[in-house]
């Protein structure tokens, strides 16, 4: 190996550490803040995700039908229930467990009475990352966030 490689790696990691203390400091007012309770209500949902060791899902049902959340992961092959959502209203889920140790998945709302159903793209996630999704209607122009 010659040294050139070897000094682009070492720039690399510095590169990368550089970055996660920028995000560091970038992330700190915002978990203060929310401590203190000064925060919207999705900016007190990113603070806690970033505190902790779960994904959280945040649900906007602005369907005119309630509608049954689940959390499809494993390629498809596995699926977790995560509750329900009341029409014009929205409710978070930390989602714990297999799922969350899964980087990939797909979010599945399921209107209660309809034989339509909104689902999300395959989508990555790791530790701390809030997904929003927001339905709408009509089912087809819903859509989702990663924070």
């Amino acid at each position: 190996m010659d040294r050139s490689s070897k000094g682009g790696r070492a720039r690399t990691r510095r590169f990368e550490a550089l970055l996660v203390l920028a995000g560091s400091l970038a992330v700190a007012p915002l978990v203060a803040c929310a401590s203190r309770g000064q925060l919207s209500e999705e900016d007190a949902a990113i603070a806690a995700a970033l505190e902790s060791d779960s994904v959280y899902v945040t649900v906007k049902n602005q369907y005119r039908l309630d509608v049954n959340v689940y959390a499809l992961y494993g390629g498809g092959s596995s699926r977790q229930f995560l509750g329900i959502v009341t029409s014009w209203n929205s409710r978070e889920f930390g989602v714990r467990g297999a799922l969350a140790v899964s980087t990939r998945f797909r979010i599945v709302a399921d209107p209660i009475g309809s034989n339509q159903n909104y689902v999300t793209e395959e989508i990555l996630v790791r530790m701390g990352d809030v997904v929003t999704v927001t339905v709408l209607d009509p089912l087809a122009q819903s859509y989702y966030t990663v924070y």
